[in-house]
């Protein structure tokens, strides 16, 4: 069985009071787009995972997680071997490791013929990360709370620049510089972090000014990950020949759904 992962940007990202549990209450939109992990199921003796990704360490992965939770809840003694192709980037603020866990808890409910209901399988992945939920529910969303306030919403079609400057973010990093600096962040910008991220890193401020010459640059999630909105794809791969040649770039579309529900159906 092979599944897609595909990522995720944040159209704005608002940060309000900080709760009691010492998560922040966030408002953002997060946005389906095609540019996708792909992981890769097989029955096996024993659970192992392969990520074409030296930089990141299985033991403490969001999929082994996930496994060895779902697999506390049923009584199958099948075990299985996973495999990520990785394409999104990490510490990108695209959300590949909550899709690739999202999809693991999706595909090992079917295997290890669990049948949780949406919440419970919800509550799960918000026990393993604030983006999971919404990577579950596969479906563009207006997101409240740490992310789990999930309101479902229709959006045009849209092309995407993003622009990748190989700069791998904390998120943790992130709220800390936050809660150092918050009497410091402006009001006016659409995602708040996009104060933290050109004030750290030099190198996204210089992207932010270059490239918003040909439209507005917007910050996905806590970055490093920029991206432009376009009409079409040829706009956008028009444009893609400005951007600094020591980054990475992708020309992505939006989605109405994560193709995972129909991929399991096939």
């Amino acid at each position: 069985m092979k599944v897609s992962c595909p990522a995720k940007l944040n159209i704005g990202l608002k940060i309000n009071s900080k709760r009691p549990d010492g998560y922040h209450d966030l408002e953002t939109e997060f946005r389906l787009i095609s540019l996708y992990d792909y992981l890769e199921i097989k029955e096996s003796k024993n659970f192992q995972l392969n990520i074409n990704n030296d930089e990141i360490k299985t033991e403490d992965n969001l999929i082994t997680k996930a496994y060895f939770l779902m697999k506390s809840l049923c009584h199958e003694k099948s075990d299985f071997s996973f495999k990520v192709q990785k394409n999104i980037p990490i510490g990108a603020g695209l959300g590949g490791g909550s899709s690739n866990c999202a999809s693991t808890l999706i595909v090992l409910n079917k295997l290890f013929k669990l049948n949780l209901p949406d919440s419970k399988l919800l509550k799960i992945g918000l026990s393993l990360g604030s983006d999971v939920p919404f990577f579950i529910k596969g479906e563009n969303s207006v997101a409240k709370g740490r992310g789990e306030l999930l309101e479902t919403i229709e959006i045009e079609a849209n092309y995407y620049l993003i622009i990748y400057p190989d700069i791998k973010i904390s998120t943790a990093d992130a709220f800390k510089f936050y809660e150092e600096n918050k009497t410091d962040f402006p009001k006016h910008l659409k995602n708040d972090f996009e104060y933290f991220a050109r004030k750290v890193y030099p190198e996204i401020n210089e992207i932010f000014n270059l490239m918003s010459q040909y439209g507005t640059v917007e910050l996905s999630g806590t970055g490093s990950s920029m991206y432009l909105n376009f009409n079409s794809s040829e706009e956008a791969y028009t444009i893609a020949t400005k951007v600094p040649t020591n980054c990475k770039f992708f020309v992505t579309r939006s989605l109405d759904k994560s193709p995972i529900y129909d991929e399991l159906n096939k």
